[in-house]
């Protein structure tokens, strides 16, 4: 999905299928609501949100690619070997939901990263994760309570 103006979803996003690609930009904002899901669960997928000003997962709202929560449970379990996400805008970035992948995360901002108090951050079963922007250190101070892997 691309458009030159702002995405706002908060319903479910999903594909499914081996080496499927769920993809969302933004000419300016991505907002993913409350109750909105982004999933892509199978082998190889990858879900790929970018915005030219900002994306905001806000709290209740969640990502996951190549992983299910199951029962109930808040401990992502690998669905699908190999899927990635990856969180792209030169603006702000917000998470305030659950973002969550099961071999990468790759996280992007030139500006700024905000996490909420009740995010859940967590990489099930991961190889790698990245973060790049312009207050790094801030942010892995932030992120060590989430995902320990990713500042050491």
């Amino acid at each position: 999905m691309r458009t030159s103006a702002s995405v706002v979803a908060g319903g479910l996003l999903t594909v499914d299928g081996a080496d499927a690609l769920l993809q969302v930009e933004a000419g300016t904002r991505l907002r993913l609501l409350q109750g909105g899901i982004v999933d892509a669960p199978a082998a190889g997928s990858r879900i790929e949100l970018s915005a030219g000003t900002q994306v905001a997962l806000l709290s209740g709202s969640a990502v996951s690619s190549g992983v299910r929560f199951v029962d109930g449970s808040t401990v992502p379990q690998l669905s699908g070997s190999g899927a990635s996400l990856t969180v792209n805008t030169p603006g702000e970035l917000l998470l305030g939901g659950v973002v969550s992948a099961g071999v990468g995360m790759h996280l992007q901002t030139r500006e700024q990263l905000r996490i909420d108090n009740h995010s859940v951050m967590a990489i099930g079963k991961a190889s790698s994760a990245s973060i790049s922007s312009s207050d790094g250190a801030v942010n892995c101070r932030k992120l060590l309570r989430f995902m320990p892997r990713l500042c050491r």
